[in-house]
């Protein structure tokens, strides 16, 4: 067989191989499927239930309650108006979120909680940030 015709057959080789590649492996898929429910805020993996209208004697009043329903360790700031405190929720734990309300100086108020709840964990890290208000009125 003539050379060129061997040399322009392994060129055309070539040439075909570069446009097509090696027909190995280039990308793959992976069919996952995710189910997402819109659940209120009692409801969540970190559930805040609110009570929005408390009538109070005064003192220390409960507002809400904070409760991890989800399966890691949530560390958890709780802000109300400007008292600010922090604590570490374990699964299937609660925290009730109480105020100290003076009835002699006040007949209303209304009180704003925001929760900031975060993992912090190798698998990944996980934020949850929710904010309610309560009415809280004196009793007469």
């Amino acid at each position: 067989m003539n050379r060129s015709i061997v040399i322009a057959a392994l060129v055309v080789v070539v040439l075909v191989g570069g446009l097509y590649g090696t027909f190995g492996l280039g990308g793959a898929a992976a069919d996952r499927s995710i189910t997402i429910e819109v659940v209120d805020q009692a409801g969540g993996i970190l559930g805040v239930d609110a009570d929005h209208g408390v009538v109070t004697s005064g003192n220390e009043t409960t507002l809400a309650r904070v409760s991890n329903r989800g399966i890691r360790t949530f560390r958890v700031t709780e802000s109300v108006d400007d008292d600010t405190r922090i604590y570490s929720l374990d699964p299937a734990e609660s925290e009730t979120v109480v105020v100290d309300v003076d009835c002699n100086a006040t007949d209303d108020s209304v009180y704003v909680i925001e929760i900031v709840a975060e993992t912090d964990e190798p698998e990944g890290n996980l934020r949850i940030e929710s904010t309610t208000t309560v009415d809280v009125r004196c009793r007469s």
